[in-house]
């Protein structure tokens, strides 16, 4: 089955995060993780691990018509070649 056909791709936006939805990311752990967990509270820490020159390495789920974060999904890159 191929993804653009998926009944989950017209209900939600799945991309790369930028850095600009650092606060979003941060939030949404916040309210669906732990208010106290180390993501959401030690903004190095987060930097540390998934900011990546422009982009942050999270892969999001953004409701199409609410335009808001359903789900994340943060990796780690181990090497610089795509």
């Amino acid at each position: 089955m191929k993804l653009n056909s998926n009944i989950f791709t017209k209900k939600y936006l799945f991309r790369i995060a930028k850095v600009s939805d650092k606060k979003k990311i941060i939030e949404f752990i916040k309210i669906n993780w732990n208010k106290n967990h180390i993501l959401s509270k030690d903004k190095n820490f987060f930097e540390y691990q998934f900011l990546n020159k422009k982009k942050l390495n999270f892969i999001l789920a953004i409701n199409k018509k609410k335009n808001k974060i359903k789900a994340i999904q943060g990796f780690i890159v181990y090497s610089k070649e795509k």
